[in-house]
């Protein structure tokens, strides 16, 4: 679907699978370049969105400062 989308030139895909699945995540955002994977709502604490950014899982970071700050 990510594929399809990417002819309309979306700046991101919003958290296209489990916020647990983290390996999904960097496939997807291997996969769907371009466009880039937004997530954080549901990531629970700093460490995980760390690692997120360190595997290059996601783009746009969308946090609540309680998360960024657990």
């Amino acid at each position: 679907m990510c594929r399809e989308l990417a002819t309309y030139r979306p700046l991101w895909i919003e958290e296209p699978t489990h916020p647990d699945d983290m390996l999904a995540h960097v496939a997807l955002a291997r996969e769907v370049g371009p466009v880039k994977i937004a997530a954080g709502e549901h990531i629970p604490n700093r460490i995980v969105f760390r690692t997120f950014m360190q595997l290059h899982a996601l783009h746009y970071v969308q946090s609540t400062a309680q998360e960024l700050r657990g």
